[in-house]
């Protein structure tokens, strides 16, 4: 069995947000990027906690995700 080495590796990865319905329907969502050097994670697009994309900065009172952490507007 042959393992892999860093230097095969792509410099970023997406990461995904998989989830399945009541009907047992899957869905999938990029969230973000992680560095396969650093392992710094990114998610330059704000998110609602169901790991939908929003168009811009939230103005509505809740918590979202944001570059990685969730952010709360009051």
């Amino acid at each position: 069995m042959g393992g892999s080495s860093l230097a095969e590796l792509p410099e970023t990865m997406d990461v995904v947000l998989v989830d399945r319905d009541s009907n047992g329907e899957v869905s999938k969502k990029v969230i973000g990027t992680v560095d396969t050097r650093t392992g710094e994670f990114r998610m330059d697009r704000w998110y609602d906690m169901q790991g939908r994309k929003l168009n811009g900065t939230p103005t509505a009172k809740g918590t979202y995700y944001h570059n990685g952490k969730a952010v709360t507007i009051r």
